[in-house]
């Protein structure tokens, strides 16, 4: 693989002009757009280009690694969140606690090749909004996924995957996951699943993207 700096192409979103690696045009051949609507409400072009990151590295990740895994990674984690929020249960699960990385300025297969380390873990892997990579297998904990499903969906839903709009029953990962991104403000969540390989992102308690077909939805929009 290539560890060059990824060339861009601009594309208009909104107002302002934000830009997309060229990498994306060779996975989704010319619908590349459809990563500028993902992220429409992404106005720095800095933090946009740490998602994509996130993104390309549990792409590639996903593609290299044969055998079932999940991941669930959190994107502008604030620090002064750690004691409310989290706790290690196994802390030599977190391999970047002497040892932190800036996904942006880290070759890209040093990175898949670190993160892949961590794909046994059942914790979270924690990034904050410069790109700095915090922590690994860090427990969410006081999200109350139920809570929010009720503050974003008070209609009666048969259960929590069908609350968050889920087009397939999920459990504990992807519950925390979203909710995650609504209860720790302007986080970006991103899953992998470990039991048909699906990604999805999460803002603001609602799936923006999924490789779920028709999951994708705004139902917290008008709640925000």
């Amino acid at each position: 693989m290539n560890n060059r700096k990824p060339s861009f192409k601009r594309l208009p979103i909104s107002k302002s002009v934000l830009k997309i690696p060229q990498y994306f045009s060779q996975i989704f051949k010319g619908k590349e757009n459809h990563l500028a609507q993902v992220f429409k409400d992404t106005t720095d072009e800095k933090e946009l280009e740490i998602k994509l990151r996130i993104f390309e590295i549990l792409f590639r990740l996903n593609k290299r690694k044969k055998e079932p895994f999940g991941m669930l990674v959190v994107y502008n984690f604030n620090e002064n969140w750690f004691d409310k929020f989290c706790s290690f249960p196994d802390v030599s699960q977190n391999i970047f606690k002497d040892k932190k990385i800036n996904i942006l300025k880290t070759p890209l297969n040093e990175i898949v090749n670190i993160f892949s380390l961590t794909t046994d873990f059942d914790g979270a892997i924690l990034i904050n909004n410069k790109g700095l990579v915090l922590a690994s297998g860090v427990f969410l904990e006081n999200i109350k996924a139920k809570e929010v499903a009720l503050n974003l969906n008070p209609q009666k839903a048969e259960d929590l995957s069908a609350a968050f709009g889920f087009k397939k029953k999920v459990h504990t990962r992807h519950l925390t996951a979203i909710a995650s991104s609504y209860v720790l403000k302007n986080t970006t969540v991103f899953v992998i699943s470990e039991e048909d390989r699906s990604i999805r992102i999460f803002e603001k308690g609602r799936i923006i993207y999924s490789t779920i077909k028709g999951e994708v939805n705004d139902k917290a929009d008008s709640r925000k």
